[in-house]
C-alpha cells in the first residue's frame, strides 16, 4: 500500500536506474580497436550490456549503478509530471479552438521545441553524471554542475545547443516520437485492426535506422564545450579539464581503475559527419548498435495502450 503514495517518476528512477546507467556507459565506453593509440591501450574492452553490468557493480557497486540517480529523477518529473499535464490542457484548448489540421501541426512543433529546449541540457547533464568517475555531492548541485560543465558552458549555457550534430540528432530522434504522440490514435487503430505484425515489423526496421542515433547522441553529450586561449591569457590558468575541476573541488574518484574508455577531451570530435566517420573507422559498424534491442523496445511501448483498451 505504501508503494502507491510514492510518485511514479521516483519508483521509475529507483527501478530503473542502473539498467539506465548501464545503457549509457555501455553506449559510450570508447574502444578504439581499428587505431593505433600512443602508449599502451588501456582502454577497457566490454563485449555486452550485461558485462557492462558486471563490470560496474565489481568495481564501484550499487553506488557506481545508481550514479545520476538524481538527475534522472528531475528528468522524469519534467518529463512525467510537466511534459503531461502542460500538453494535456495545451491539447485540449488548442483542439477546442482551432480545426484538427492545424491544431496537430501547431501541438507537434509545440512538442519537439519543447523536447529540444529542456531535452538537450538535462540529457547532457545525466550522460556526464553517469559517466563521470567522481563522486559528485547530492546536496551540492552548484558544485557538482561545475564539475559537469565546462567554464564555458557555465557562462554561456546556449553553447549546449550548438554542440557540434547534437541539435540535428536530437531532432531527428525525436520526430518519429512526437509525431507519433500528435497524432496517436492512428496507430492505436492500425494496431487494434488487426495490423499488429506490419507494425512490429515497421519497428524493427525503424530501429535499424535509429539505433545509431543515441550512441552518437551520448558521445557527443560527453564533449565539452571550451573557448581555448592563448598563452597570456590569465584564463588558461584556471581549472577547465573535468578532472582539473574535480581536484579543485576535492573530489574523490569512485575506483582506481576505469569503468569506462572515453575520448580525450582536447580531441573532439569537429562535426555530425566526423563523429560517424571516427566511430566507424576507430570501433568499427557495431558500435552503432549497441543495445540496439533498447531503440526498439522505447518505440513499442506505444503498443500498451492498444493492447489494453482494444485487447488486440
Amino acid at each position: 500500500m505504501f508503494l502507491f503514495l510514492i510518485p511514479v517518476p521516483v519508483l521509475l528512477a529507483i527501478f530503473f536506474t542502473p539498467f539506465m546507467s548501464t545503457l549509457v556507459r555501455y553506449r559510450a565506453n570508447y574502444e578504439p580497436r581499428n587505431v593505433q593509440l600512443d602508449g599502451e591501450n588501456s582502454q577497457p574492452i566490454v563485449d555486452g550490456y550485461f558485462s557492462m553490468l558486471k563490470r560496474i557493480y565489481a568495481l564501484e557497486g550499487w553506488e557506481g549503478l545508481y550514479k545520476g540517480s538524481l538527475c534522472w529523477l528531475c528528468i522524469q518529473f519534467l518529463l512525467y509530471y510537466l511534459y503531461s499535464y502542460l500538453f494535456l490542457a495545451v491539447d485540449y484548448l488548442v483542439h477546442a479552438i482551432l480545426p484538427f489540421r492545424f491544431a496537430s501541426t501547431l501541438l507537434f512543433i509545440a512538442r519537439m521545441l519543447y523536447s529540444l529546449a529542456v531535452g538537450i541540457p538535462t540529457s547532457v547533464v545525466l550522460y556526464r553524471a553517469v559517466c563521470t568517475p567522481y563522486v559528485l555531492p547530492y546536496f551540492s548541485p552548484g558544485i557538482a554542475l561545475s564539475v559537469l560543465l565546462s567554464p564555458t558552458e557555465r557562462r554561456k549555457p546556449w553553447k549546449l545547443y550548438f554542440t557540434p550534430g547534437l541539435l540535428i540528432l536530437h531532432f531527428v530522434l525525436n520526430t518519429p516520437v512526437k509525431a507519433i504522440e500528435t497524432s496517436g490514435t492512428l496507430v492505436w487503430h492500425t494496431v487494434a485492426g488487426g495490423h499488429l505484425a506490419l507494425y512490429l515489423v515497421a519497428v524493427l526496421l525503424t530501429s535499424v535506422v535509429l539505433s545509431p542515433l543515441p550512441v552518437m547522441i551520448i558521445r557527443l553529450s560527453l564533449q565539452r564545450n571550451h573557448d581555448y586561449y592563448d598563452d597570456s591569457d590569465p584564463l588558461i590558468s584556471r581549472p577547465r579539464t573535468e578532472g582539473e575541476l574535480a581536484a579543485h573541488y576535492g573530489l574523490r574518484q569512485y575506483c582506481n581503475d576505469s569503468v569506462i574508455g572515453l575520448r580525450d577531451e582536447d580531441d573532439p570530435y569537429t562535426s555530425l559527419l566526423d563523429c560517424f566517420n571516427r566511430m566507424l573507422h576507430e570501433e568499427s559498424w557495431r558500435v552503432f548498435y549497441r543495445a540496439y534491442w533498447a531503440t526498439f523496445f522505447g518505440q513499442i511501448q506505444w503498443l500498451l495502450y492498444p493492447i489494453l483498451y482494444y485487447k488486440v
